[in-house]
């Protein structure tokens, strides 16, 4: 088995329990089996399936099964149904209709949000957003 642990970090590693445990059972890419989350005392846990990572697999095929997984969607659109985390970093993953509206404000919109834009001019923050949108359209 693989353990995580974390004082005070019981929301982020039960949105990760959840995460992965939706990736499982899809069927569509091998990631580890969720097995339990919990927490005790002052401190959350999650177990997972170990994977013993050995040689190196097809890129190809790697590639394939994420596309397969992204092909995976709810019936409530494009978003999880609990915020999770990137790193420390809080990612909200609100419902919404389309893929590019999802990218555009939860994870491009919301990461210039939390850096100020990068220090960007909202006009190239605009043209940015725009060419992203129109990229992801296709």
């Amino acid at each position: 088995y693989f353990v995580k642990a974390a004082a005070g970090g019981a929301d982020m590693l039960k949105a990760e329990y959840m995460g992965v445990k939706e990736m499982f059972e899809t069927h569509t890419i091998r990631v580890p089996e969720p097995v339990a989350y919990g927490t005790h005392q002052s401190r959350a846990f999650v177990i997972f399936e170990y994977l013993d990572f050995v040689g190196s697999g097809s890129q190809f095929e790697l590639g394939r099964q994420v596309a397969k997984l992204h092909r995976s969607f709810s019936d409530k659109g494009f978003g999880f149904h609990i915020d999770n985390t990137c790193g420390a970093t809080p990612q909200p993953n609100g419902w919404m209709d389309n893929w590019v509206d999802f990218w555009d404000t939860h994870r491009l919109g919301h990461m210039l949000r939390l850096t100020g834009d990068a220090g960007l001019s909202k006009d190239i923050v605009e043209k940015l957003r725009q060419k992203t949108r129109e990229l992801l359209s296709h």
